[in-house]
């Protein structure tokens, strides 16, 4: 990339200008909606001459290919990079669950606007790279209407980065989202598996309701924690996950203990209760009630 860059750096706009009259033209593109100018950096015809010979000895066209058709181009990590299926290219079965996903998103974003988690306040978004880089940019570039939520962003294992974090966050109206790519990064996980701080609120605000010998707080997998001894258990869930928890909760449970379900049912499963209520922000909840027999 040197050479080209050494070949028209030494000229001013002002002569490039001069020497293309043309240049306006050739160095802006529109597209997506998105205007591109290049024309006032020091990129010329020649130099551009001779990065598309590089690109060409280099087989970009071929691996450009390669990526928007769904094939592996970088084996670092010996799968394909799937980018493009969120615009609707590459491998068919890519593109049809990126879209599955957008809409499952989309469901999620409607439930927590609907109120289906609770009146909320603010979100914690976890993340590292790009997880976390990518929606920051998002919520800075179209986030500038106001809105009522906090969203606060933690990309640092350091306990003063997450202190930082949710300094201005209420743990009781707090939606923590977290996002990975493959869940394997140690500081994600690290995050994921739970900061002792986030545990200790809990618990302080069970003990300020009078309630903390009822209620025992863990960080653990819904699918895999024991929940034999329960007496009750509720769910904040959306109707999949309920739905997916049924039969590991009828199996598990003693006769006796009851599952209650906020604003989603599961499945087909009749209910034993129903129970319609406006809460203190005047949202409607409906809460669904089942007895383990």
């Amino acid at each position: 990339m040197a050479e080209p860059q050494q070949a028209s750096g030494t000229k001013t706009l002002k002569q490039l200008f001069e020497a293309e009259p043309d240049r306006l033209s050739r160095f802006t593109f529109d597209v997506a909606g998105v205007h591109f100018d290049w024309s006032k950096t020091h990129l010329d015809a020649g130099a551009m001459e001779r990065f598309l010979e590089r690109a060409e000895g280099m087989g970009f066209a071929s691996a450009r290919d390669a990526l928007f058709a769904g094939e592996v181009v970088n084996p670092s990590e010996g799968r394909a990079a799937t980018h493009v299926a969120e615009r609707g290219s590459g491998a068919p079965a890519e593109v049809d669950l990126a879209t599955a996903r957008r809409q499952r998103m989309r469901a999620l974003v409607d439930a927590i606007e609907a109120g289906a988690f609770g009146t909320l306040t603010g979100i914690l978004h976890i993340g590292i790279g790009g997880s976390v880089l990518g929606p920051a940019l998002l919520v800075d570039a179209l986030g500038r209407r106001a809105s009522s939520l906090n969203v606060r962003f933690l990309s640092n294992i350091d306990g003063a980065a997450f202190e930082d974090a949710v300094r201005t966050l209420d743990p009781a109206t707090t939606l923590v989202v977290v996002a990975s790519k493959t869940f394997s990064t140690l500081e994600t996980l690290a995050k994921l598996v739970g900061d002792p701080a986030l545990i200790e609120r809990a618990q302080a605000n069970a003990k300020r309701a009078g309630v903390e010998s009822l209620v025992t707080f863990r960080v653990q997998d819904a699918m895999t924690v024991d929940v034999s001894d329960a007496t009750v258990v509720t769910l904040y869930l959306l109707a999949a996950s309920n739905v997916k928890l049924r039969p590991i909760l009828t199996k598990t449970l003693r006769p006796g203990a009851r599952i209650v379900a906020h604003n989603y049912p599961i499945g087909d499963w009749e209910p034993d209760d129903v129970d319609t209520f406006a809460d203190t922000a005047g949202t409607t909840r409906t809460l669904f009630l089942w007895n383990i027999r």
